[in-house]
This record gives structure tokens, C-alpha cells and sequence, in this order.
């Protein structure tokens, strides 16, 4: 049983599949202008350090991550605690805001609430200046996601991590929600990327499935990717995979979910190069036996598999 709150998620709370009833609430209220010569002296004083300058640039390309993920990210040996003021100090100087997701209103944010960072104006500002990111269509309202969409990008970006982790060298980029137009139609998974593999480009898709997407949600999310994968349309978009459709990936809240996306994949649509995983699963070294699952039709079960793919060159 997962430990929800009563009224908002706590720092304790295991995974990141959060429900339909939560909102955000912000340190920071919106703000449409800022001293943007500040934040270009404070980064030109060394006020704001190449790393603070890559945090903000890792949270732009994900949208949201957690002091854990950055301490990740950054394989600091601070501590998290060290990282939160770190963020904590760019949240003060809107660089970075940082929200909580709670039921009801609440007018500041707990000491035990689940914090999620997230840019600020700032943050654009400071890109604007010190990156190539395109952050000119960059504004605050980007900021405003559901809580369901803000557990899938967190999933994202820590499976992004675990990528980095077992195989970083061969990964040429990495992608969170792609977008592929089909027709009049969008297609948003939750992430792609590409791994060089024997001199080779080789594309993947991601899509993350939780227990409430189960089954509507995700019948509706398996007849757009299978109007990418089912189609030539991927060839638009992976022009030079060899001729080789993308491999997809399916991330369930557990294994009960993914044997019932596997079950609702193999029926209602006709991809059939796709690969379960799980929340859990991810933790470990992608590489390793048991961090992919497989379908077995005719006996209706998951087999642990061993995904070479991974292996580091």
C-alpha cells in the first residue's frame, strides 16, 4: 500500500505515480518580469557555478527532477540535504521554483512535503545568456502540469539516469516528450533515444504506463504509437535507423501493470518489437538479467530477459 497522505504527497512517498488529485503548490508566485542583469552578474561573479549553470540546463530538458535526481545527475559527493539548499538558493533567486503537490490549498509548503524543482524565469534568462538552449517560446506556464504528467516525467528522467549509468557512451542523445505528427494527428511518448551500437544508430521509444492509465488510457496510447511504429511514418523521424523500426519500451508502475500492458499491446495493436519494465526494474543496471521483461503469448506471462543492447562498449 502506497503511503499517500491525507492532504499532500510527503518526502517518504515511494515512486512516482501520483494520482489525478493533487495540485501544485509553488514557492514562487508567477512573475512576468524580472532584473535580468542580475542573474548575468551573479553568473559572470561566480555566484552561480557551472554547476548550478548545468542543474538549470538538466532541469530545462526534463522538466522536473527531485534533489535525489540531481545528486545524481551531478555524482556529487555532497549530500542531499546539501544539494536541497544548493536548489534552494537558485529557487530564491528565481532561477529555479520548486512546488509540492497537495489536495487542498496551503499557503507554504511543509517541512516533509515532496519537493519538485522546476525552471523559473530566471532560469531563461541564465540559458538564454550561458547556453544553445531554445528557451525563446520558454514561459512559466510550462511550469503547470498535472500531477499524473508530473510522476511520468519523473519517471523519465530516472530512467534517463539508470541509461547514463550502465551505458552513457554509446547514448548519442536522449529525448522526454518527442513530438510526431501524423496527419493532422500528435504523437507524444514519454521519451526517445538513440545508441551508436557497432557504428550503428539504433532508436528507441519509451512509454510510461501507471495503474490509472489501465485499460483506457492506455489502449488509446497504443493505437498512436502504433500509428508511428505500424506505419512508415518513423521513417520521417528516424530517416537513418537502417531500415530498422524503433524498439519499444513500456515502463509500468510494477509488474502487475506490465503484464496487463503486455496483454493490451499484444491484442490491440500490432507492434511486436516492444520490452516491459517496471519502476523497480529500472533501478538496476539496464544491462543486468531481470531489467527487462518479455511477453510470452501463449503461456500469458513476463519472462525475465537480458537486454545486451545495454551492455557498455
Amino acid at each position: 500500500m502506497k503511503n499517500y497522505m491525507e492532504n499532500y504527497i510527503v518526502n517518504t512517498f515511494d515512486g512516482f505515480s501520483f494520482g489525478p488529485d493533487y495540485k501544485q503548490i509553488f514557492q514562487n508566485k508567477p512573475v512576468t518580469t524580472l532584473m535580468h542583469e542580475e542573474i548575468i552578474r551573479m553568473r559572470h561573479n561566480g555566484l552561480i557555478t557551472d554547476d548550478d549553470l548545468n542543474t538549470v540546463k538538466f532541469i530545462f530538458n526534463f522538466r522536473f527532477v527531485t534533489p535525489e535526481i540531481v545528486a545524481s545527475y551531478l555524482n556529487s559527493q555532497e549530500t542531499v540535504e546539501n544539494i536541497k539548499s544548493r536548489l534552494d538558493k537558485l529557487v530564491k533567486n528565481r532561477i529555479l521554483n520548486k512546488f509540492m503537490l497537495s489536495m487542498l490549498p496551503i499557503d507554504s509548503i511543509p517541512p516533509d512535503a515532496l519537493c519538485i524543482y522546476c525552471l523559473d524565469l530566471g532560469g531563461k534568462t541564465l540559458l538564454s545568456q550561458y547556453s544553445t538552449c531554445d528557451v525563446a517560446n520558454w514561459t512559466t506556464a510550462k511550469t503547470n502540469w498535472s500531477s499524473e504528467n508530473i510522476g511520468y516525467d519523473l519517471v523519465t528522467v530516472k530512467f534517463y539516469m539508470q541509461l547514463m549509468n550502465t551505458c552513457g557512451a554509446k547514448v548519442e542523445y536522449f529525448k522526454s516528450n518527442p513530438e510526431y505528427r501524423i496527419n493532422k494527428n500528435v504523437v507524444i511518448p514519454s521519451f526517445e533515444f538513440c545508441l551508436i551500437i557497432g557504428g550503428l544508430r539504433k532508436y528507441f521509444i519509451g512509454e510510461i504506463v501507471r495503474d490509472f492509465d489501465i485499460p483506457i488510457g492506455f489502449r488509446t496510447k497504443s493505437e498512436k504509437l502504433e500509428s508511428i511504429l505500424c506505419t512508415k511514418a518513423w521513417m520521417k523521424y528516424f530517416h537513418d535507423a537502417n531500415g530498422n523500426v524503433p524498439v519499444l519500451f513500456l515502463i509500468g508502475e510494477n509488474d502487475d501493470v506490465a503484464l496487463e500492458t503486455a496483454r493490451i499491446m499484444s491484442t490491440v495493436s500490432g507492434i511486436a518489437a516492444f520490452r516491459m519494465t517496471t519502476d523497480e526494474r529500472i533501478n538496476r543496471n539496464l544491462n543486468e538479467g531481470g531489467a527487462f521483461l518479455k511477453y510470452n503469448k501463449e503461456k500469458d506471462c513476463l519472462q525475465a530477459i537480458k537486454a545486451s543492447t545495454f551492455d557498455p562498449d
